[in-house]
This record gives structure tokens, C-alpha cells and sequence, in this order.
């Protein structure tokens, strides 16, 4: 009886120390699988980066390659951005918008002259119905601390909740506008794809102007007529000149300081993806019109970006209209 007993306890024991090894194996095969996991996604995540990264070098490529193109024809002119295609990389894509900032309204204009103040007037005053936020735009990116007629500093903004205080800067986004007063989200929504924000005051590039943005050079003058007009010619405009001398500005009063055919700063929006792991990016860069030289100035990871690239049906229709004309 005792030996049975005895082999009872043995065999509880070593059911005991069984099921242990069974609880740590299965763990460490848990844990194991997470680490894995994790590693994969963070491996992915990181060759997502690099392929976008890739897609920034690639619109590197097409601005110099187009520079080039422009320059060998005597024209000086900056390049002009195009819709780019998609691009295939081993198990990912690449989907690349460049984006000339110059032709859209710089806020920080508003520390320019009158002629470069002249869009944002123009914009708050005849579309938004809002003249009062040019004084309020004014003393938030000016560097004192007295405020101007209608405008506002520190003391108008420590009421806030949360309380805050005035940039003193240039605008680094032009979400930024949403931090004054009498804006709606609606409002900043229908103008956000017009905005950019460089550091410096800049002309307003009539080659890459959207419709939106040319109408407001003048009240007088129809946004869709010079871009139907640009469009006449594969290059647009080859000089401010050439535009003021248009039936389109005759008996306008536009100054030439204002408007340009070349720009120094444009902007790249990247999606990419391996894996299903998708990766953003938005890059501003800036480009030497003499020398065709490309400089970084600063590269921001977000969530998302409206983007548009060319479609595979304009592809595909692209590709067919090449066949026909071979034949």
C-alpha cells in the first residue's frame, strides 16, 4: 500500500512539473510570436520608409531631368509639375505629387510688401468675407508685442482655452490659420488646398496657379482664362512680360514684382507602401533656378495626403494613343 502511494505522488509530481513546462513553453512560444511579429512591422515600416524616401529622390529626378529639358531650350522658366505615375517597387508602390508652392498663397506673405500682400487681401476680403483676419494674420507672425488696429497679441489670446500666445514667427503650416479667432473648419477646408507657408515673402507663379488662385491676383481678372490660356502652349508662359501683354491683363493694374515664371520651393507628397504597410510623407524642397540645384528643407512623416497621381486609365489611355500613332 505505501509503494502505491509512494508511486502516486511520483506520478503527481511529475504531472505537476509536465504541466509547468507546458504553461513556460507555451509562453515563451507566445512571447516569441509577438517578437516576430513586431520585428516584421517594424522591418516593413522601415523599408515603407526608405521606398518613400525613393519616391523623394525620384521627384528629384523629374524636376532636374525637366530643368534640363528647359534650360537646353533657352527658357527661363522653372518646371512644371505634371501628374506622375504610380510606381511598382518589389511588393509595394510609390505614388509621387509634386506640388510647386509658388503657385499657391503664401500666408507669410502677409510680412510682404503691398503687391505681395495683395492675394491674402484679396482672399480674406472678397472670398471669405473676413477682412478683419489680415490684422489678427499680421500680429501673429510679426516678432513685437503691440498690436495693430483690429489685430491681437498675447493678451487676446491667454483667454483662450487652452490660453496661448502669439507665433512670432513665419507660419509653418497653414493649419496654423485655425488658431485665429472668427475662422470656421468649414472656412480653413475650402481654402486649405490653396495655402502654403514659406519663410519668405514670395511672387505668385503663373504657370502653376490653379484657376482659384489666379482669380484672386485681381477681382477683374478670370482665373479660368489664363489657365485655358497657359494651356495653349506646352510651356505656359515664358515670362511675366508676356502675360502682362495679354489681352487677359490689359487695363489691369497688376504689378510685375508679384507674379513670376519661376519658383524655388516645391513640395512632394509620397504614399508608400510594402506589404499593406503604408508609410506618408510630405517634403519641401528648394531649387536653385541658375544651377538646377536641389536642397532639402524639411521632410514631415503624417497620417494621410490628399494626393493625386495619374490613373491607370489615363495610363492606359496614354499607352493606347502611342500605339495608334505608330502604326
Amino acid at each position: 500500500m505505501k509503494h502505491r502511494k509512494e508511486n502516486g505522488a511520483a506520478l503527481i509530481s511529475v504531472l505537476l512539473i509536465f504541466t509547468l513546462i507546458t504553461i513556460l513553453a507555451s509562453q515563451l512560444i507566445t512571447r516569441s510570436q509577438a517578437d516576430i511579429e513586431r520585428t516584421y512591422w517594424l522591418t516593413t515600416e522601415a523599408q515603407a520608409y526608405q521606398y518613400a524616401l525613393g519616391g523623394e529622390m525620384l521627384a528629384r529626378q523629374v524636376l532636374y531631368s525637366k530643368y534640363q529639358t528647359l534650360k537646353s531650350e533657352g527658357l527661363a522658366i522653372s518646371p512644371v509639375p505634371e501628374l506622375l505615375p504610380p510606381y511598382q517597387p518589389d511588393h509595394g508602390e510609390i505614388a509621387v505629387e509634386i506640388i510647386d508652392l509658388q503657385g499657391l498663397i503664401n500666408l507669410n506673405n502677409i510680412k510682404g510688401n503691398t503687391e505681395q500682400r495683395k492675394l491674402l487681401i484679396n482672399l480674406f476680403q472678397d472670398q471669405l468675407l473676413k477682412p478683419e483676419l489680415l490684422p489678427l494674420l499680421a500680429d501673429w507672425v510679426d516678432s513685437d508685442s503691440t498690436p495693430q488696429a483690429g489685430g491681437g497679441e498675447d493678451f487676446s489670446y491667454l483667454s483662450f482655452e487652452p490660453a496661448l500666445r502669439t507665433a512670432n514667427r513665419p507660419l509653418s503650416d497653414p493649419s496654423e490659420l485655425m488658431v485665429l479667432p472668427n475662422i470656421e473648419l468649414e472656412e480653413y477646408e475650402a481654402i486649405s488646398g490653396f495655402l502654403s507657408t514659406l519663410n519668405l515673402p514670395t511672387a505668385l507663379n503663373l504657370n502653376t496657379a490653379p484657376a482659384e488662385v489666379l482669380s484672386l491676383i485681381d477681382t477683374q481678372l478670370s482665373g479660368e482664362q489664363v489657365a485655358n490660356h497657359r494651356e495653349l502652349s506646352p510651356n505656359g508662359f515664358t515670362s511675366v512680360e508676356e502675360f502682362l501683354s495679354s489681352d487677359m491683363a490689359a487695363g489691369l493694374n497688376l504689378a510685375p514684382s508679384a507674379l513670376t515664371v519661376t519658383s524655388g520651393y516645391y513640395g512632394v507628397k509620397i504614399r508608400a507602401s510594402i506589404n499593406e504597410r503604408i508609410v506618408w510623407l510630405y517634403v519641401r524642397l528648394s531649387f536653385d533656378n541658375e544651377t538646377g540645384q536641389i536642397t532639402l528643407i524639411d521632410r514631415t512623416p503624417t497620417q494621410s495626403l490628399n494626393l493625386n497621381t495619374l490613373s491607370l486609365e489615363a495610363m492606359e489611355t496614354t499607352d493606347s494613343d502611342q500605339d495608334d500613332g505608330s502604326i
